[in-house]
Parts: C-alpha cells; sequence; structure tokens
C-alpha cells in the first residue's frame, strides 16, 4: 500500500539530488501569550484591520520536514517566508491532488517534469520543507484567517494540512474525529516523523502508528470517494426554542414559550435569545461541528446592566468541536444581583460564523427551599458545647408587600423541631441579597405519665398529667410546663455557582422561655444551599386533609366523583372548600374533561371572594384529558392576577364550566392546589383601666423582626390583618397613659399562661400550674395551642390597658401610623393634645421631611406617601 509513496521518493531523488532526511523534525507552535522563556525570543502582539499578529515558532531539522501553516505569514510569496532561513534552506514543495501536479521553490531552479513554481503559502496546504545546517526555531509572523478555508480531497492521495483556526490547540483530539465528517470515504492517513512514514486507518481491525492529530503536522490523505470533497467546519448550534404550544397557528398567544422578539418562534438553530425565566439558574449552549475537520470557538460576553458584577459564568470560554457536541453551560450568578431585569449579548465567535445572542436574566427574590445547620458557638455570652441545629427554610417575598419575605421552617425535615415555624421578615440593602428573618413557636406543657407506667389518667393516676384530658400522653413537649421558642436569622446570598448552587451565610440567635428563671439565649452562624427554587416543592400534601386549625401551608383539595360528572350544555358549577387563609405564593389546577369539544367549552376559576381568571376559553386542542394549570399550559389569565392581589384563600373555590358546544361533556375531576403562608387576624381593644372607655392610641405588635402598628379607633378597637401563626404581644402608647405594669408593658399574663379547667385536675397538675412562667407572647392564634382560648377573634378581642400618668399635661403629640414599613408606604399622621394651647381654627402647616411640599390647613390628621427609603427615618415637623 505504500508504493505510491516509494515512487515518489524516487521521484524526489532523481530530480532534485535529495533524499528524505533521516533526523525527526519538531515544529512548535506558541499562542502569543506562551512563556517567553520557551521561545527565547520577544513576541509582539500587533493589531492590523482588526487582525491580531500572531507568531508562530517551528523547529526545523536538518533534512525533509514535512509541515502545516496555521498561521499564515504576512507576506505569503515563497522568497519573503523562506528568506529568513538564509542559505540553510534548500527547497520547499507542495501538491495539489485536483491537477496532480507538485510545485517547488528553492535556491536552485526549479527540476524538470513540468514542476510548477510554488504559490503563496496558504493555510490547508501541506509543504515539504528541506534545510540544511543545525535544527532552527524558524520564527513566521502573520494571521490566522479569521473563518477556516476548506480543504478540497480528490479521489487517491493528498497532501493537506489541516487547519485548526488556532496557534496552538487547548486539547487533544482523536485522529479519526478530524476525518469524521458525512461523505467522506478514506482509508489511510500517513504522516512524517523521525525519518519515517507513520499510518493510521479508520479501520478497527489494523494496528496503528498513531491516533492523535498534530496540527504542526502535513498529512498524506488517501480517499477513496468518488468525488471531491470539501473538509470545512460549520456551526450549528442551539439553544431554547420558541415554542407554539396547541393550538398551533396562532404564535404568539398567551399559551406559547415566546423567549425571542420574533412574530414566528424560532426553532434552536435560529433562536436570537437566550432568557432566564424566573426562578432559573442556568441555561445551555450546544455547539456542533457538521462539516468536518476542526471547529474552534470563543464565547465573548459583553454586560449591558450590572456592568461591574460578574452575574453570568460561562463553564467553557473557549473550546475545539470536532465530531463530538460541545454544550456551554450558562450560570446565572445572583450574587450581588437584586431582584430584577438583566441583559447582555453573548457573542459565539468560531472559525466557520459567528452567532450573536442576547442574555435576558429574570432575577426575582431569593425564595425556594433550602437546607443547612446552624453552628452555636455560644449560650448566654458563654462558649457552650452545642450540637449543630438542623435547618429546612421555604420562603418566598409576598407578592403584595414589596421587600416582606414570608416562611416556613419545615418540622418534617427538620429533626430538632417539633411543629412547623412560621417565618417572617424583610429584605435589605437593595445591592445586596441581604434579609432578616425570624419566627417562634409555643408549645403547651408535655403530658406526663407517672408510675403505674401501665395506665394514663385514670382515677387512681393521681400523679399523671393530663392538660387535654383527651386520655393520651401527648408528650412534643418533653416539658410538664409551656416552652416559647424563637429564632432569628439574618443573612446574605454569600456565593452562586454552577457547581455549589446559592450559599446563603449569616448569623443565628435562639431564645428559648420556659425552662429557666431567665431565657436561654444560643448565638452562632448559618449556612444554607438552596435545593429547589420553588418554595414547598418537598412539601407533598395529601388530597383533603387539612388542620381544622388552619396552619398547614400547603393544601390539596380534590373533586373526584364515583362516576364521571355530566356537564350539560350552559354553565355548571362545582366547588371545593377551603378551611386556610394563606398569603398566596402559587396555585396549581389539574382537570381532566371529555366528550364535549374543546372549542365550544370555557373553565373558569373563581376564588372565596369573587375574583375570577379563565383558564380555557374554546381553544382549539385535540384533547382536555389530563390539563394542569399552569405546569403543563398556561391559562388564559394568569393566576398571578390572584396571588399579586391578596385574594382571601378561605372559602370555596369554584371552577365554573361553560358548555356551549351542544355535547354533553363529562368531568372525571379537577383539584387545586394552594400554598404560602397561614395569616390569621387578631381583633383587639385598648382601654383606660380607669372607668373602661376606650382609647384612640397607637397599637404596636411586638415580637416579630418586622414593625406593624395600627391606630386604635376612637372606642379603641383595633384590628391586625394577615399575620403570620407566629406568637405576637401588643402594646400601646398614648399622649397622657402609660402601661399598668412597666415589667409587663404589652398583654397580661393571662393571655400568656396557658390555663385549663378542673376536669381531670389531680394535685400534681395543679402544683405544676402554679410554677407555670408568663411567656413573652401569645400563640397565634391562640387556638391552636391547647391551654389557650380564641383570644384575638371578634368574640374574645385582646384586652389592652393603659393608665394615665401622673402629672399629665396638655402637651402636643404626633401619631404615625404605621411608623414604618416597606415603601412606597402611606402614613397616617395625627396631631393631639395641646387643646388649650392651639385653637380648632389655628392653621397647621405640615412639613413631611423628605423634601416634598408643605400641606397647610386646619386638620389635625393627614397621610403622606414616602417614596424612597431612608435608613435614618424622617423628621416630621
Amino acid at each position: 500500500s505504500l508504493t505510491p509513496f516509494r515512487s515518489f521518493f524516487f521521484y524526489f531523488y532523481f530530480n532534485d539530488g535529495l533524499s528524505p532526511g533521516a533526523r525527526p523534525s519538531s515544529f512548535s507552535l506558541l499562542m502569543k501569550s506562551a512563556p517567553l522563556a520557551i521561545l527565547g525570543t520577544l513576541l509582539v502582539i500587533l493589531t492590523v484591520s482588526g487582525q491580531s499578529i500572531e507568531t508562530q515558532t517551528n523547529r526545523l531539522d536538518s533534512g525533509w520536514n514535512l509541515i502545516a501553516f496555521q498561521v499564515v505569514p504576512s507576506d505569503p510569496a515563497p522568497a519573503s517566508v523562506f528568506a529568513s532561513l538564509g542559505s540553510d534552506f534548500v527547497a520547499a514543495w507542495s501538491y495539489d491532488a485536483g491537477n496532480q501536479k507538485w510545485t517547488f521553490y528553492g535556491n536552485e531552479a526549479a527540476p524538470a517534469n513540468d514542476v510548477e513554481r510554488l504559490g503563496n503559502i496558504e493555510s490547508g496546504r501541506a509543504y515539504w520543507i528541506y534545510k540544511n545546517g543545525p535544527p532552527t526555531n524558524w520564527v513566521v509572523i502573520g494571521t490566522i484567517p479569521s473563518q477556516t478555508p476548506g480543504v478540497l480531497l480528490n479521489p487517491g492521495w493528498n497532501l493537506v494540512g489541516v487547519p485548526t483556526g488556532r496557534a496552538a490547540l487547548s486539547e487533544t483530539i482523536n485522529m479519526l474525529s478530524v476525518f469524521a465528517a458525512s461523505g467522506l470515504d478514506y482509508d489511510m492517513i500517513l504522516k512524517w516523523e523521525q525519518g519515517l512514514y507513520r499510518k493510521f486507518t479508520p479501520a478497527d481491525t489494523d494496528v496503528d502508528d498513531f491516533t492523535l492529530f498534530d496540527a504542526n503536522k502535513g498529512h498524506w490523505v488517501r480517499v477513496k470517494s468518488a468525488g471531491s470533497f470539501n473538509l470545512q467546519p460549520k456551526l450549528l448550534s442551539s439553544v431554547r426554542a420558541d415554542v407554539d404550544v396547541e393550538p398551533q397557528g396562532n404564535y404568539p398567544s398567551f399559551e406559547d414559550l415566546q423567549l425571542s422578539t420574533s412574530v414566528t418562534p424560532l426553532d434552536p438553530g435560529h433562536q436570537t435569545n437566550i432568557v432566564f425565566l424566573p426562578g432559573e439558574d442556568s441555561q445551555q449552549l450546544v455547539i456542533a461541528n457538521t462539516g468536518g475537520g476542526i471547529l474552534a470557538w470563543d464565547v465573548v460576553w459583553t454586560p449591558h446592566d450590572a456592568t461591574n458584577v460578574h452575574w453570568l459564568q460561562i463553564s467553557s470560554p473557549s473550546g475545539i468541536t470536532t465530531i463530538e457536541n460541545d454544550a456551554v453551560q450558562l450560570f446565572l450568578d445572583r450574587t450581588h444581583l437584586p431582584k430584577g431585569i438583566y441583559r447582555g449579548t453573548l457573542l459565539l465567535q468560531t472559525t466557520a460564523t459567528n452567532r450573536s445572542f442576547e442574555i435576558v436574566a429574570n432575577v426575582t427574590d431569593l425564595r425556594g427551599e433550602w437546607r443547612g445547620v446552624a453552628r452555636i458557638s455560644n449560650v448566654n455570652g458563654k462558649k457552650n458545647e452545642v450540637a449543630d441545629i438542623d435547618l429546612h427554610l421555604d420562603f418566598f417575598e409576598d407578592p403584595t408587600v414589596p421587600g416582606l419575605i414570608r416562611g416556613l421552617l419545615d418540622s418534617r425535615n427538620s429533626l430538632l423541631w417539633p411543629v412547623d415555624v412560621p417565618l417572617i421578615g424583610h429584605s435589605g440593602s437593595l445591592s445586596e441579597n441581604r434579609f432578616v428573618l425570624g419566627g417562634a413557636f409555643i408549645l403547651p406543657p408535655g403530658d406526663q405519665n407517672n408510675r403505674p407506667y401501665a395506665t394514663f389518667g385514670t382515677e387512681d393516676d393521681l400523679e399523671d398529667i393530663d392538660w387535654n384530658c383527651n386520655g393520651v400522653v401527648d408528650d412534643v413537649n418533653p416539658f410538664p410546663f409551656p416552652i416559647y421558642r424563637s429564632v432569628l436569622l439574618q443573612g446574605v446570598l454569600e456565593s452562586s455557582s454552577a457547581a455549589e448552587g446559592l450559599l446563603i451565610t449569616g448569623s443565628y440567635v435562639e431564645s428559648v422561655y420556659g425552662m429557666l428563671r431567665r431565657p436561654i439565649r444560643l448565638e452562632g452562624t448559618f449556612s444554607l444551599r438552596r435545593e429547589n427554587p420553588i418554595p414547598f416543592a418537598n412539601r407533598r400534601p395529601l388530597a383533603n386533609q387539612e388542620n381544622t386549625n388552619s396552619t398547614q401551608p400547603v393544601i390539596l383539595r380534590t373533586f373526584t366523583p364515583p362516576s364521571p360528572l355530566i356537564i350539560p350544555v350552559g354553565r355548571t358549577t362545582n366547588a371545593l372548600s377551603f378551611l386556610t387563609d394563606l398569603a398566596l405564593q402559587q396555585i396549581s389546577l389539574d382537570l381532566d374533561f371529555a366528550d364535549a369539544p374543546a372549542t365550544g367549552v370555557r373553565f373558569i376559576l373563581e376564588s372565596p371572594g369573587g375574583q375570577q381568571v379563565t383558564l380555557h376559553d374554546r381553544a382549539n386542542l385535540g384533547t382536555l384529558r389530563g390539563l394542569n394549570f399552569p405546569g403543563l399550559r398556561k391559562p388564559v389569565q394568569s393566576f398571578d392576577t390572584l396571588v399579586n392581589s391578596g385574594v382571601v384563600t378561605k372559602g370555596n373555590w369554584k371552577l365554573i364550566i361553560e358548555n356551549t358546544s351542544g355535547i354533553a361533556g363529562r368531568l372525571y375531576n379537577w383539584s387545586l392546589q394552594l400554598q404560602g403562608q397561614p395569616v390569621f387576624s387578631v381583633v383587639g381593644r385598648l382601654m383606660s383601666n380607669l372607668g373602661m372607655e376606650g382609647l384612640p392610641g397607637q397599637v404596636f405588635l411586638d415580637g416579630l423582626p418586622i414593625t406593624t402598628a395600627v391606630l386604635a379607633n376612637s372606642d379603641g378597637t383595633f384590628r391586625f390583618d394577615r399575620l403570620p401563626g407566629i406568637p405576637a404581644n401588643f402594646t400601646a402608647s398614648l399622649l397622657g397613659y402609660e402601661p399598668l405594669d412597666a415589667n409587663l408593658p404589652g398583654l397580661a399574663a393571662t393571655y400568656t399562661i396557658p390555663s385549663y379547667g378542673t376536669n381531670c385536675d389531680t394535685p400534681a397538675r395543679q402544683a405544676m400550674v402554679a410554677k407555670f412562667r408568663p411567656l413573652p407572647a401569645m400563640p397565634l392564634p391562640p387556638s391552636a395551642t391547647d391551654g389557650f382560648g380564641d383570644y384575638g377573634s371578634p368574640g374574645n378581642p385582646v384586652d389592652l390597658r393603659l393608665q394615665p400618668r401622673a402629672n399629665t399635661d396638655a402637651g402636643l403629640a404626633l401619631l404615625a401610623s404605621p411608623p414604618s414599613g416597606f415603601g412606597p408606604l402611606t402614613v397616617q399622621l395625627t396631631l393631639i393634645g395641646g387643646t388649650n394651647s392651639i385653637p380648632e381654627s389655628a392653621d397647621i402647616s405640615w412639613d413631611f421631611g423628605d423634601g416634598s411640599a408643605t400641606v397647610s390647613g386646619r386638620s389635625r390628621a393627614v397621610s403622606h406617601t414616602y417614596f424612597n427609603v431612608s435608613p435614618a427615618g424622617y423628621l416630621v415637623t
């Protein structure tokens, strides 16, 4: 099989008087960033007409060298290229398989046999170079073609140099993959090394002399294909496409996935936009080479927003692609990105062609499901060895109150938390992902089963304690006294990466009341990693099982009749009842319907308050079986309409079916899942202890990491709405009044100590009740905790008492309701007192302290909206 090459060397020998050298040739390419010590020469990088000037250093040994030029010399004429070799240069040869002719350049006259003169040096050709003298480091200065030229392969033997588009390859490449283009049939490749030919064949049965591609070498390739073949890389890149969801033909519509701005859906190969939808952190760019050879590529990223932050991580900024697909992972690093939309341009530069994408990142709050630990460093100010406390948190930003965070510490996945702990807090700096999140719970005293252990709570068990008289040992709390446990986390998004995900770290404080005379305070740090961008993703509710105390964060209600429900022509309503009021985070609905054609049916979901969203409106779908909104299909109107308006979830949710098709349908089942934070309302009355008249004072909610206040009505009544189920306390303020007890300025001990009737009473229980200590708050809702009544309900309002101060005068006071909150914040300002010094007819001028215009008039109460955040607050005069 080597006969053609033997005759080739005979040809060379007799016509040129030279024979192939016996010593190996070495040829190295160095990028412009290579260490200078390797070359021993100075590398000068220039830019001419937008192209970078590259240097290529070739080690040429004495004798024959078969090389390929990856860098095209600045002056490609052979006389200029080989002049730098001086008198050692003898000759250069190349072969064109298309016309089966040799070309020659040398210091001596061209040989006979119609050998033509060698033309300009090109990328894609191979060159035999013969030189005398010792080995030489030959420096060639030039450019690399921006697009890789094609290599034309003809039937028979071809002398080629495969262009790579790089001065040096960053990775090893298998020889088989370089020539694995579809339609190319060859059986042998030869290269010259150490004075001998080395053979490679694509056949699995042959033993190859080499398997790796050397970009510095020229190669003989024997082609078996009947016609010529152009070996040239071709780019095929793909990203997530636009999707014309059923019914097709109406793109773009509400149900479609539109990522680009095109009015027609773009497929993966023509998509112009890479979009991170809310909650997404990663996208993928796939690069393929469909033309053969070597495709070199670079990814260039230019942010348009948040330009001082490296917010897009790219797994591979450059690479080489032959027959394999390269997948570039794009990760949204949102460590220093507050909530918002961010844009930039991603340019894919390749040696075949370029492609540009607009990056759009929709960054949400830090919502999600997080798991980690708290590490305690000290207890009550002293170093103490305490085991790590496991944490599993779900939280989200309240869609109705920007900056307000709601969540849950999940007892199902946290061993050291006996019950779910509601959490509430707020986001911090607008330029950083900081937050404060806190919560608490109260455990009623645990039952005690003392001797004899075989029985519990009977008439003979005088030492047993059964607090709620249910005959069952309730031992969630192992202590026979109530426990209050609170937790406060102040954290920041520490890092965000494709490998490690999102990491939050910060300070941890926990307080426990009821066990000792003084609270137990644990301090330390915590770390949390996000497991899922969707809160409560690990929470699997049981269908139609809902706590009567309305404390479940995820509730699933279903309607599944024994046989399909016939839906006649007209309007049909079916309802699911929910007991819990939630600050909604997400709604999901499943529906299985048949028979009536989709083009004649309309589905509507109605909340207990009467707000409606249309799910399906006579669209031409193939089937209405197994629908899921919004997971598998977007509703006509987004569920965000309900979530963002803060609808009441307690009550009947209705599925309304309007059938105008003229054909009866069948409803197999439907289900509705609501998730969020259970919320409650508390009503109360602020009164004077003298005469028990109502007082129009300001009432504050204490014990939470947020500040909330309301202004009591003239009769002293007040109301707090949408409070989480976190134990709370209340304090009040009114000019001329003070708390009854300075040591207990808020709720009376009645509300913070559990009380039990005389049923199943024992001396042991009476003795224990006498030792109960007041807790710093009352449970919310109280009815969910044994020993506490329905405090805060309209029939049993919370009672706050103030007493007149001694030596009160008619001084002025200014009340603000609320005194703080999230912007934009509307505040009611009320001037009280001063009845003797300021007549009612006097003009009052209000300066709100935020630079806005003053307001004048005779009213002693005005409202004003503050739009900007002020860490120091505002001074109103």
